[in-house]
């Protein structure tokens, strides 16, 4: 890995929220992997985007980068401590990235892709997280593990490959599960 001396990013995080339709299901607390997790298909400006499955790792409260991220995240969100976030890590095929969520079920980056920009920037990053059990699906865990409602921050490494150098746009799309129930036939 070829490494570059930290640097703040200059980026822009822009939040939507996409329903998905499903049951609740249980998690497991700080769970990061994806295992079996496939691509996921985005329409983005009118054309079928693919975003390959991210491979993440949660940053320990006790490693310094969780604080310096953090840090920076909460001095940018000016008063919304639940916009996400992105810094430059020191490895040039990362970026750290900022979630906000329950601190048993943290937001989770999932998927992502590098896509064209416009001047100014060099690239932008289009990054899709969701909570850690929105993949869990089976029934006898439903109510097995509770997410606590509190807000906490969720602090990750992302493998993304090269991180071009310049003026970057990392933009947010959240996945969220709004319910689900059984109808009869």
């Amino acid at each position: 890995m070829r490494k570059h001396p930290p640097r703040p990013i200059h980026v822009v995080a822009v939040m939507s929220t996409l329903l998905v339709l499903g049951g609740c299901a249980a998690g497991r607390a700080a769970q990061v992997e994806t295992p079996g997790a496939t691509a996921s298909v985005r329409s983005v400006e009118g054309s079928t985007t693919v975003l390959e499955p991210l491979e993440a790792e949660q940053v320990s409260s006790d490693d310094p980068v969780y604080g310096a991220a953090v840090e920076a995240a909460l001095a940018r969100a000016i008063g919304d401590q639940q916009t996400p976030y992105a810094l430059r890590s020191d490895s040039i095929d990362e970026l750290v990235l900022v979630t906000w969520g329950s601190s048993t079920c943290p937001e989770v980056p999932r998927s992502g892709r590098w896509l064209e920009a416009d001047p100014p920037y060099t690239a932008r990053f289009l990054v899709e997280f969701s909570s850690s059990t929105f993949q869990d699906t089976s029934p006898d865990e439903a109510f097995v593990h509770a997410c606590t409602d509190d807000l906490s921050p969720g602090v990750f490494r992302v493998a993304v490959g090269d991180v071009p150098a310049g003026l970057l746009r990392v933009e947010f799309q959240e996945v969220r599960r709004v319910g689900g129930v059984d109808v009869p036939g």
